[in-house]
């Protein structure tokens, strides 16, 4: 068995978010691009903000924080072919938070969101069989559900409210929902040189969902992703 405790601190998170700064600071003076004056012949630079989103580094650190626990073993004590048999398993926690993301519920307050890619919770069971020349592992793997993005195909725009008539700014961001699939293998060693491996990925054909956030932890669906059950066929040899 083991545990294992991590910590760690990400100085200059690049995250996806609104960025403004004055027109000046992207030209030299002699560069300013001159706009004319309606009521007069002159031109001017006006030194308006140039506003966009973009990805840029945040301004906060990013802290990741979690713990791993797992083990393995063998049934060794059991009679015969039985003494093949074993068990490995591992649980994993990770405490994130992605600082100064663009994340907006439909009402445009503001979201916590994640680092992209992380769960917070994950855990692994394999049955193991290892006798012989026979190796076989049945694998069940979960993880919650994690971000994707915070910047998806029409999921950041601006609305009017009907009622106050002002405009809202949405950034719903888009997470992988929760899943857990089942693949397996099995191996034969016909000779020190010469082995066969089936693996089967995705047994019960499981589906990808995403979902968006569209208010604090309440999600709906969005889009399917079909996996499908995928089976392949290795022929080892050793030299």
């Amino acid at each position: 068995m083991h545990l294992s405790l991590f910590h760690k601190t990400i100085e200059n998170y690049i995250t996806f978010n609104n960025f403004s700064a004055p027109a000046s600071g992207f030209f030299s003076e002699e560069d300013y691009p001159q706009s004319a004056l309606v009521s007069s012949d002159e031109s001017v630079f006006l030194d308006g903000p140039v506003s966009s989103r973009t990805n840029f580094n945040a301004d906060e650190d990013t802290k990741i924080a979690g713990f791993e626990l797992g083990g393995r073993t063998y049934f060794d004590n059991l009679p015969g072919w039985l003494s093949g048999f074993g068990v490995d398993s591992n649980v994993t926690f990770i405490d994130n938070d992605a600082p100064n993301a663009f994340a907006l519920d439909i009402n445009g307050d503001s979201l916590n969101v994640p680092v992209i890619g992380l769960s917070e919770w994950s855990y692994s069971a394999t049955l193991l069989y290892d006798k012989d020349n026979i190796s076989a592992r049945l694998a069940y793997n979960w993880r919650d559900r994690y971000l994707t993005t915070t910047n998806d195909s029409g999921t950041t725009r601006v609305y009017t409210d009907p009622t106050s008539g002002e405009d809202i700014q949405i950034g719903l961001p888009v997470y992988a929902s929760a899943i857990g699939r089942f693949d397996a293998s099995i191996s034969y060693r016909f000779s020190d040189t010469f082995n066969v491996k089936l693996n089967v990925q995705n047994l019960t054909d499981e589906e990808q969902r995403t979902e968006m956030e569209i208010l604090d932890g309440v999600f709906v669906d969005r889009a399917v992703f079909i996996a499908d059950r995928r089976i392949s066929l290795h022929v080892g040899f050793d030299f």
